[in-house]
């Protein structure tokens, strides 16, 4: 009898501290633009769902056949989906034990238009030629670093040339933070920003070519912080070698303690090099976790 009684504690206490995972459903479904004869997939629709409360719970882009693919528990949701010179679309889905296949999501051609209802809830918003990016409001601010979370705008994607942040295909002619050139980071200086955390900014904005108040032929980023930039130690060594056999590294190094905040570079020239090419960041600080810490060797 004590035994019994043994096994079933135990059985309880299992429950307990092994609590049973939630099951979530497949969500599938396609973006197309409207009135084509042949199906055209958007390719980069922002796909945004929140639940009844108003909770962001998927923040999805499309992949290039227009294709989106999540999951969400049982329950009833709003979904929002945008793609830049189209009419966004508001949907209500309901997942009842099973997976969901939505079936092609039409957008016409138009003026981007998010319903009300579940616009206040998704950290993306346009407003003429800006874009705006509520980085509080998205739920992974404090897991992944600030050039993600930018890339995470339709329009922008990290160069696979040299890393650097684009806006399609143009470079970025400005980065300011706070409304001022920083010197850690800057359009010249963007790799600080895959050791810090995207929690140290509350709002990103990309100011499209041609705007009124800023007049730029290049678009432009402007990065709000939360809280200033931590602590910490970064540097970018980059070894172009030339077909002489020679070789001219340059250090692009940044510091940011409570008494000095700065941008160095510096180059210096030598012979055989192991290496045509080497190109390495490495990070270095104390107990400050929201910073990562990196190091990346490529040839």
């Amino acid at each position: 009898m004590r035994r019994i009684v043994l096994i079933g504690l135990l059985c309880l206490v299992s429950l307990i501290v092994y609590p049973q995972e939630t099951i979530k459903y497949n969500v599938k479904g396609v973006v197309l633009e409207d009135g084509h004869k042949k199906a055209l997939p958007l390719e980069f629709s922002k796909i945004y769902v929140t639940d009844a409360e108003g909770k962001l719970l998927v923040n999805h882009v499309t992949f290039d056949d227009g294709v989106f693919s999540f999951h969400l528990a049982d329950g009833s949701y709003k979904m929002l989906i945008e793609n830049t010179g189209h009419q966004s679309r508001v949907k209500d889905i309901v997942i009842a034990g099973k997976d969901l296949y939505l079936g092609n999501i039409y957008l016409k051609v138009g003026e981007e238009i998010a319903a009300a209802s579940i616009e206040s809830d998704t950290p993306i918003r346009r407003q003429g030629s800006r874009v705006i990016y509520n980085v509080f409001k998205d739920p992974d601010a404090a897991k992944i670093n600030m050039a993600k979370m930018i890339t995470r705008i339709p329009e922008m994607r990290k160069s696979a040339k040299d890393g650097t942040l684009r806006c399609d295909d143009l470079k970025l002619g400005a980065i300011y933070i706070n409304n001022e050139v920083n010197g850690m980071i800057n359009k010249n200086r963007q790799y600080p920003m895959e050791f810090i955390k995207a929690n140290h900014m509350s709002q990103v904005v990309l100011v499209l070519p041609g705007d009124t108040e800023y007049n730029n032929e290049d678009p432009i980023l402007l990065i709000k912080l939360a809280k200033p930039l931590p602590f910490g130690f970064a540097a970018e060594v980059e070894d172009e070698s030339t077909s002489k056999n020679e070789h001219t590294p340059s250090l692009d190094a940044v510091v940011n303690t409570p008494w000095i905040g700065i941008g160095l570079n510096y180059q210096f020239g030598f012979e055989k090099a192991p290496r045509l090419t080497d190109k390495s960041i490495v990070e270095m600080t104390g107990a400050d976790s929201s910073i990562e810490k990196s190091e990346i060797s490529e040839s």
